[in-house]
């Protein structure tokens, strides 16, 4: 986990330990394997068009995210057990619940992740 997720318009951080779900397990479950995200933890889930939060007892903030990383749409404090409506995106970004509050649809992430830690279909 490392590097950060900042919304270029206002240069706010939505998270500096990141975690990329590269494997298809990994993108199915998503934070279901592990402890609820702290204030700065974010989860980038590549393909993700859809979430839900079946099985988890906090809210997630979600953004999700053209290859270009522009915002498409924003899902705030999505509550447990519910399953956010499709969307075109390329990327799904998992958050605390209230981190993306100032995420507008339009914006554009800037995504700081070494090479070496992407998965190879991003390369």
């Amino acid at each position: 986990m490392k590097d950060a997720i900042v919304v270029e318009r206002t240069g706010k951080v939505l998270a500096v330990r990141v975690r990329w779900a590269g494997s298809s397990r990994e993108r199915r479950r998503g934070l279901l394997d592990g402890p609820p995200l702290e204030g700065d933890e974010g989860l980038v889930i590549p393909g993700a068009f859809q979430v839900h939060t079946f099985g988890m007892t906090y809210p997630i903030d979600v953004v999700f995210c053209s290859r270009a990383w522009i915002v498409k749409r924003v899902v705030r404090n999505m509550p447990p057990g519910r399953i956010s409506r499709p969307s075109a995106a390329r990327y799904a970004v998992e958050l605390t619940g209230g981190r993306a509050s100032a995420v507008r649809v339009g914006d554009r992430l800037v995504v700081d992740q070494p090479l070496s830690d992407q998965p190879l279909s991003e390369r």
